[in-house]
């Protein structure tokens, strides 16, 4: 019935404004037939209400040559199709039975009965029935176009003063509705509240704002959200608060694409005090099970990238808020972790975990600033405070696995205008047990190619342009209660099959032309003793079960020039001896290996000498100088020989092979063998000499 009202309503509206603006006499014009003359005397020449102007379709309609326009409330000539001069009408009306019949609202006095009536409405202000035409024509308030009828009437739609909507003690009752709908849109509006639900929905934008407050030292009005709580001991549960921004469903192939509604969270902000605080803090659980949980979640895309979750604290004049991220603590169990990881990809590159502190001074006035520094980062594992056999927690760090290569792990300092930062490795000091071990080790390769190889480990000191290079030091740890002082090991690896790892060491060289220009040198020291003995060095080559011990070899270097010198030589002695030089080969099952002593051959100047000198002595006898031949128990001694070399063809004869006594009496016990050419033996027996050298 209401649609009905309205629909009469408008065409009402409609016809009143397009007769308004144009007399009825404005259609009648020269030259119209004889039909436009019949149909024009059914018009009415004054404006009327739309229910006046349908009076006459009836009369029009019966007229042979006429027709109604209920669209333009006017009969003009036509036939059952519409109007001759093909003027448009869209709702045309050629039998008179086919007219609206007006409604007889004034013979309704009541409201119900007037409101049940087709295109009937109750006027409340005038208290009287009304055609639905009349009351959007006249000034009526309060219109009721359909049952069931309000008990009461206000006028004026407004309330002043208090409004109070509450439970009748009796029937009771106390809900509130309150619903509409936009003029612009379809878009619907409803406040309800009842004893089941409280719904505000709002057709548009909803404000929710606490008042100010201008009182000295009072806050301005709060806004509080609160979900019931469950009170029910039996499953009870607390209700939940949802805060959700708008669906977008704007979509490129339908004009354009919409962004998602944001959600704002925005403390108060302070002129002279402290900034209001954001406290997110869920909820506790008073049980053995867990406290509810905090996530932040960016949004997901099918397509793009996902959202971004950045926490970050503002900038400051002075300085910048801090930043904590921690879990709580507990009282029996294991305190929770903190884990931040990177999303796995499937086709690109996995994401990096990057962690900066933060920068000091001005990159626009470097070198003129006052900052005290760049920020650090420290790693601090868990310290337990447990017994003696428990442990602190550890720091691992591991680069990414792969069926390719792995990720590298890089320790570096940057870069400095002065100087660069220093790398420290080093354990913790060990109040009562052992420091912990500093252990460097590149892994396994258990690959069966025989070109694949274990990771090498390389030591490298930066070079200098004008400076000293830097120095490698191990130093193994001092012993202060008297045990042995920590060892310092450098082995080559073992092989199973192959041949075992060489161990090198060379000095520095120099590459300069100057005569200062000196490679560097390699000093091999044992310890000081104060006390006991000074530490010894020890030179062994390696050990074999099948073939010959491996060799040791001291050589100088070829030389373009002289060659350097190798001295054997211990060491000088305050009060006591000074220490013996014992040049021996070992013992051997066949023959023992012997000792030969001889200088390099020399091409322009005289062969070199071979010179063996006892000690001399201010206070007692000369060091002795013994050369024994070997005994043999089942057959003669070994024989001393001493001989000049051959001289070639174009040389001159031989050299004599002296022997030099010093004036003491000295016996000689021994057969002297004295090859002077390969043609002459001397052999003399046991002699005694006296005052005079010998001369042979």
């Amino acid at each position: 019935m209401m649609q009905t009202n309205l629909f009469v309503a408008l065409i009402y509206i409609g016809c009143a404004n397009f007769v308004s603006s144009q007399t009825i006499s404005s259609f009648v014009v020269s030259g119209l037939s004889p039909a436009d003359d019949i149909c024009n005397t059914f018009n009415s020449n004054a404006d009327g209400t739309y229910w006046d102007e349908v009076q006459n379709c009836t009369s029009c309609a019966a007229a042979q040559e006429c027709g109604f326009c209920l669209s333009t409330l006017q009969c003009v000539a036509g036939d059952a199709l519409g109007p001759l001069d093909g003027s448009p009408c869209p709702s045309w009306v050629a039998e008179p039975s086919v007219c609206p019949i007006p409604p007889t609202c004034g013979e309704y006095d009541s409201c119900s009965s007037c409101a049940s009536a087709d295109d009937c409405a109750w006027c409340a202000s005038e208290n009287t029935c009304l055609t639905v035409s009349e009351v959007f024509s006249q000034n009526c308030r309060g219109t009721v176009f359909d049952v069931p009828c309000p008990a009461s009437f206000v006028g004026v739609n407004r309330v002043i003063g208090n409004l109070v909507v509450e439970q009748d003690p009796i029937f009771g009752g106390g809900h509130l509705e309150v619903s509409g709908s936009t003029n612009y849109s379809s878009n619907k509006f409803r406040l309800t509240v009842n004893s089941t639900e409280a719904t505000l929905k709002s057709a548009n934008k909803i404000e929710l704002t606490a008042g100010d407050n201008n009182q000295i030292n009072t806050p301005g009005g709060s806004v509080s959200i609160l979900a019931g709580a469950g009170t029910s001991l039996n499953r009870g549960a607390g209700g939940q608060i949802s805060l959700q921004a708008g669906h977008a469903h704007g979509v490129l192939n339908g004009g354009g694409a919409g962004d998602g509604g944001n959600i704002a969270i925005n403390a108060g902000a302070s002129n002279a005090g402290n900034g209001g605080g954001i406290n997110m803090v869920a909820g506790a659980s008073g049980g053995k099970l867990a406290g509810g949980k905090l996530l932040f979640v960016s949004g997901s895309s099918t397509q793009g990238e996902s959202g971004q979750v950045q926490i970050a604290s503002a900038n400051g004049a002075n300085s910048s808020g801090t930043m904590n991220l921690r879990t709580g603590n507990v009282t029996t169990g294991n305190s929770g972790a903190i884990t931040i990881g990177v999303g796995h990809s499937e086709s690109g590159l996995g994401g990096s975990v990057i962690v900066t502190a933060g920068s000091a001074g001005s990159t626009s006035s470097i070198g003129n600033n006052n900052s005290t520094g760049g920020g650090d980062i420290i790693l601090n594992a868990g310290h337990s405070y447990g017994s003696n056999f428990q442990h602190g927690g550890s720091v691992s760090i591991f680069s990414g696995s792969s069926n390719g290569t792995t990720g590298n792990l890089n320790l570096l300092t940057a870069n400095g205008g002065t100087k660069t930062g220093t790398i420290e490795l080093q354990t913790g000091t060990a109040n009562a047990g052992s420091s912990g071990n500093i252990e460097i080790v590149t892994g396994n390769a258990i690959s069966t190619n025989s070109s694949d190889s274990v990771g090498n480990f390389s030591v490298l000191l930066g070079h200098s342009n004008a400076g000293k290079t830097g120095s490698i030091n191990l130093i193994a740890g001092a012993s202060n209660v008297g045990r042995e002082g920590g060892s310092v090991h450098l082995s080559g690896g073992a092989s199973s099959h192959g041949k075992g790892g060489n161990l090198s060491l060379f000095g520095g060289h120099s590459n300069g032309t100057k005569h200062s220009a000196v490679g560097g040198d390699i000093t091999v020291q044992a310890g000081n003793g104060i006390g006991g003995l000074g530490g010894s060095l020890l030179f062994f080559s390696g050990f074999s079960n099948s073939s010959s011990s491996g060799d040791i070899s001291v050589m100088t270097a070829k030389s373009s020039s002289n060659s350097g010198v190798i001295r054997v030589k211990t060491g000088e002695s305050v009060l006591g001896e000074s220490g013996l030089l014992d040049l021996r080969t070992g013992d051997a099952s066949n023959k023992a290996g012997d000792i030969n002593i001889s200088t390099g051959s020399s091409s322009s100047k005289t062969g070199s000498g071979i010179h063996v000198s006892a000690g001399n002595t201010t206070r007692s006898t000369g060091g002795v100088v013994r050369i024994v031949s070997g005994s043999g128990s089942t057959s003669s001694s070994g024989e001393i020989s001493i001989l000049s070399a051959e001289t070639y063809p174009s040389s001159s004869e031989s050299s004599q092979a002296k022997i030099y006594l010093n004036e003491a009496d000295l016996i000689l016990s021994i057969i002297l063998v004295v090859w002077t050419d390969v043609k002459t033996v001397l052999v003399f027996s046991t002699f005694l000499a006296s005052a005079s050298c010998l001369r042979y």
